[in-house]
């Protein structure tokens, strides 16, 4: 009986063994075969560990090397929960004064973040006190004020574990990590274009989100530097260990066409008439014709980096690249220009003007007084809608066209901006006589304001378009050069007689009789071309709904500067002439001898303009 009994335990620890030792066989098996793969990767995940480094954002420069959008250096606090445990009162007296917080704000953030908030409830090992905001002489006094505080522990502690409390507080219940803010030193100069930054999606580094900070991100960017060493169980670092590191590259530095004091003094003129005339938006560009360079960029209402969300996401929108808007009247002098070019026309060629109104099939114009024959120099300078539409009826769709895109119409420049509209230009085969006179009008195509700058600019420049430049140059993170602009022409659009006999009828606007008077500078000869255009939406033309335009150069006879005015619904007074067109004269009178461009009207001329601007 006893025999049996034994024989009856001896097997049943065989059997107990045995599947002991087949449960640990299966586990071995779901570990080295079945779950092999996914071990591993758990394992290089707890047994290595990446740290980043920022590289620093660069900087962005007018001409002149004035700083227009910086770094500045700043400290992300942390708290170690870890550490703080059971402390956070204490901790929170300690460390709320230099951060700036209240003691009961601080150790409600410690709390929450030991608690847990997330979606698993899971605990955090830290917390986040303050992010990008704790400049460096305050990170000083922090680390000063725990240095030297007690956390509610005895003054003298009465054993060795009070004692090394109180130092591991000291140490470790608080530590920081090296950051950077961005900082734009003009506030809300040049907003639009310039855009703004955010931190980059892991809530490190910082992102371009508009303007040139978004569209010239990798640049400015750099390239963040990484280490990656290996960590035992606890998360300590191996002491021997070998680590990767790789430094980080800062980012290049851009200086720009743009001269902030010319920036800042059309800025505050625009402000001005935007007060008198209160337009949904408006936008004033200054360009050098020669080159190509915008020396200013003007928009209004506008937009603040240092503070980007406030207001609509909407005002980041720089109008005059994405808004695709109907020339008006500004066009007529290129359909004169393709008119001289192809030789239909001549400047003293007489047109009939049927009176004020001319009908069409399917439709008519009307100038906005009952003239009779006018010349193709009266036709610019009074505006005559009916004397432009027989113009481009004897240039024909083809040319007309193919004048227009030669001039830029149509198609998107080479700017280093996003969001730019190529704008609107009706192939041939639709532009049918009714189309072709309304397109001579600036009716049924569209442009953006700095399509048709440059445009004015190419007849300003002997015919020569130019591509715009905004970037000037872009400096590696040393200080050297790595691209340098250089003026490049894009294609010869008429020939320099034609241009300058376009410049010349041009001129004709600002004089007495033309649309333009109130433009006249009070230092400079100018020419210029005033534009008024009806507002349209699916349902046709709206009523009362205006895009104003003035568009011109000076000094006359030899121009160097080319200012476009654009005011979109301005709800006191419409015409360009009467919205624009102090604007263009009151800027040239700033631009001018700020670029040591010569006064070119006498002392008499100066009064003479001075009184009639005056009435």
């Amino acid at each position: 009986m006893n025999t049996t009994r034994q024989y009856r335990v001896l097997a049943l620890m065989g059997v107990v063994v045995s599947v002991f030792f087949g449960i640990v066989a299966l586990r071995l098996v779901d570990i080295q075969v079945w779950r092999h793969d996914e071990l591993r990767v758990k394992a290089e995940r707890f047994t290595r560990t990446c740290r980043y480094s920022e590289p620093w954002r660069g900087e962005v420069l007018d001409c002149r090397g004035r700083t227009l959008a910086t770094g500045l250096p700043v400290k992300t606090v942390y708290a170690d929960l870890t550490v703080c445990s059971n402390r956070f009162e204490e901790v929170a007296a300690v460390i709320a004064r230099p951060l700036g917080m209240t003691q009961d704000r601080v150790a409600e953030v410690m709390r929450r973040a030991a608690q847990g908030n997330g979606p698993d409830s899971s605990r955090a090992a830290k917390a986040i006190l303050l992010q990008r905001s704790l400049p460096l002489w305050g990170w000083e006094n922090l680390t000063n004020a725990l240095a030297q505080a007690d956390f509610g522990l005895p003054s003298e502690p009465a054993n060795r574990r009070q004692r090394l409390a109180r130092e591991r507080l000291r140490r470790r219940a608080v530590f920081a990590r090296d950051d950077q803010v961005r900082v734009y030193p003009l506030t809300n100069v040049l907003g639009q274009v310039l855009g703004f930054v955010q931190p980059g999606p892991d809530g490190v580094g910082l992102k371009g989100v508009a303007g040139l900070e978004l569209s010239l991100d990798s640049l400015l960017a750099g390239v963040r530097g990484v280490c990656v060493s290996e960590q035992d169980a606890a998360g300590r670092e191996l002491p021997f260990a070998r680590s990767q590191w790789t430094p980080a590259v800062d980012g290049s530095s851009v200086e720009l066409t743009i001269d902030a004091a010319i920036q800042q003094s059309v800025e505050r003129i625009l402000a001005d008439a935007v007060m008198r005339h209160e337009p949904r938006c408006a936008s004033v560009i200054v360009l050098r014709p020669k080159t190509g360079e915008i020396l200013a960029w003007a928009s209004s209402p506008p937009a603040n980096p240092v503070r980007p969300a406030e207001g609509p996401i909407d005002i980041w929108r720089i109008y005059g690249l994405s808004d695709q808007l109907e020339p008006g009247s500004v066009l007529k002098v290129l359909v004169v220009a393709a008119a001289f070019e192809h030789g239909s026309a001549t400047p003293d060629l007489q047109y009939f003007c049927e009176h004020g109104r001319m009908m069409f099939q399917g439709g008519s114009l009307r100038d906005h007084a009952p003239y009779g024959t006018l010349t193709v120099r009266d036709i610019i300078a009074k505006s005559s809608n009916i004397g432009a539409a027989k113009i481009a009826l004897g240039v024909g769709p083809e040319r007309l066209r193919e004048v227009l895109l030669r001039f830029g119409l149509g198609q998107r420049t080479v700017l280093p901006l996003l969001g730019e509209t190529p704008g609107y230009l009706p192939s041939a085969d639709k532009l049918t006589r009714l189309v072709l006179a309304r397109a001579a009008i600036g009716q049924g195509l569209a442009v953006s304001q700095l399509q048709l700058t440059l445009a004015v600019g190419a007849l300003a420049n002997n015919g020569w378009l130019m591509r715009p430049l905004l970037v000037k140059e872009v400096r590696a993170p040393d200080g050297k050069p790595s691209f340098q602009a250089s003026p490049v022409a894009v294609r010869q659009a008429v020939r320099p007689t034609v241009a300058q006999a376009v410049l010349e009828l041009m001129r004709g606007v600002i004089r007495p009789g033309g649309t333009g008077t109130a433009g006249q500078p009070r230092l400079y000869s100018a020419g210029a071309k005033t534009g008024t255009a009806q507002k349209a939406n699916q349902h046709g033309y709206m009523r009362g709904a205006y895009t104003s335009w003035f568009v011109g150069f000076a000094p006359a006879t030899d121009p160097e500067l080319v200012v476009s005015v654009m005011f979109d619904e301005p709800r006191r007074g419409y015409y360009g002439g009467e919205v624009c067109a102090p604007l263009f004269g009151a800027v040239v009178d700033e631009v001018g001898p700020r670029l040591g461009i010569r006064a070119d009207l006498d002392t008499g001329r100066r009064v003479g303009n001075l009184a009639s601007r005056s009435q």
